[in-house]
C-alpha cells in the first residue's frame, strides 16, 4: 500500500495573527459606526486663508395671522420696502371694535356704581361689603377692557423693523386661521457674514480681526471685520463657526450671496506682553 503524503503546515509567521486579529476589529469598528458620521461632508479645508461665506440678514421674520379673520388689505409685494410700524397686514376688525364699545360701556357703568357705593359708605348707609364687590366688578370690567383692546390691536400687523418682504403666502380678502403663514421679512440694512474656520486659527482669530471678502455674484473685494465666534467647535469638521460685518456702503448686496474670505494671521492684534514685576 501506498502510504499518502502530508504535506507539513504553512508556517505562522511572527506577528500575522495579531495583524489578521487588528484588520478584523477595525472592519467591525467601522460597519458598527453610524451612517451619518462616515457620510459626514465637513466644509473643505482653508486654502492660503481661504473659506466660503455666506451673506446673512442682520434681523429676519415668518409672520403669522394672530387671528381667526379675513385679510382687507396687503398692498406690499415680494421685494418691497417697508418702514418700522408700517401696516403689513390689516384685518376685519368691525365685531372686535363692537365687543370693546361694549365692554367699555360696562366698564362705565360698573364704575358709577362703585362710586355711588363708595359715597353711600363713607355715611355708613350700605356695608363694606357692598362697597368692596362694586369695586370688584370695576377692576373686572376694566381688565375685559384691555383684553379688548389687545384683540382689536391684533387686527393690524405692523412691521416690527424696517426691510423688505421676501415672499408672500396669502392675499388680501382671504380668511385665514390663526397661526397661519402671511408673509416672510427681512431687514437687510445690516448684513452679517457667515463662515466656518479651522478650529485651530482661534489661537489668533478674535473679535474685531479685519477681513476681506469677495462676493461672486457682483465680482467686487470688500472689508470686513470679525464681530463674534461660535460657542463650540465642530468634533467631525474641527471647524469652528465666524461671523462678521460688513464695512462702508454695500447697497448692492443681498441676503443670500455667497464668496470668498480671506483671512491674514498677520492682521490679528499681538497680544500684550505680561509686565514684570521688579
Amino acid at each position: 500500500m501506498s502510504r499518502l503524503t502530508q504535506s507539513p503546515a504553512p508556517a505562522v509567521q511572527p506577528g500575522s495573527i495579531h495583524r489578521r486579529i487588528s484588520a478584523l476589529l477595525l472592519t467591525t469598528l467601522v460597519a458598527g459606526m453610524p451612517f451619518t458620521l462616515l457620510a459626514a461632508d465637513p466644509p473643505p479645508p482653508a486654502k492660503d486663508g481661504t473659506v466660503r461665506v455666506l451673506l446673512k440678514p442682520a434681523r429676519e421674520a415668518a409672520l403669522a395671522s394672530p387671528m381667526d379673520g379675513q385679510i382687507v388689505e396687503m398692498s406690499l409685494e415680494e421685494g418691497d420696502r417697508f418702514r418700522v410700524g408700517d401696516a403689513l397686514a390689516v384685518f376685519d376688525c368691525r365685531s372686535r371694535q363692537a365687543d370693546l364699545k361694549q365692554a367699555d360701556a360696562v366698564l362705565e357703568s360698573r364704575m358709577k356704581t362703585y362710586e355711588t357705593n363708595s359715597k353711600l359708605g363713607a355715611y355708613k348707609s350700605i356695608g363694606e361689603v357692598e362697597v368692596a364687590t362694586a369695586a370688584a366688578e370695576a377692576r373686572r370690567a376694566e381688565a375685559e377692557v384691555e383684553g379688548m383692546r389687545v384683540k382689536v390691536d391684533r387686527c393690524r400687523i405692523s412691521a416690527p423693523f424696517a426691510g423688505r418682504v421676501v415672499k408672500r403666502r396669502t392675499n388680501a380678502f382671504e380668511y385665514v386661521k390663526e397661526g397661519q403663514p402671511l408673509m416672510d421679512v427681512l431687514d437687510d440694512a445690516r448684513l452679517r457674514l457667515q463662515t466656518y474656520v479651522p478650529s485651530k486659527w482661534m489661537s489668533w482669530l478674535k473679535q474685531g480681526v479685519p477681513f476681506k471678502v469677495t462676493i461672486d455674484e457682483t465680482g467686487k473685494g470688500y472689508q470686513a471685520v470679525v464681530t463674534s465666534l461660535g460657542a463650540r467647535v465642530d468634533p467631525a469638521s474641527q471647524t469652528v463657526e465666524v461671523w462678521g460685518e460688513l464695512q462702508g456702503e454695500v447697497g448692492e448686496l443681498l441676503a443670500g450671496m455667497s464668496g470668498s474670505a480671506v483671512f491674514d494671521p498677520s492682521a490679528a492684534p499681538t497680544p500684550a506682553a505680561p509686565m514684570l514685576r521688579r
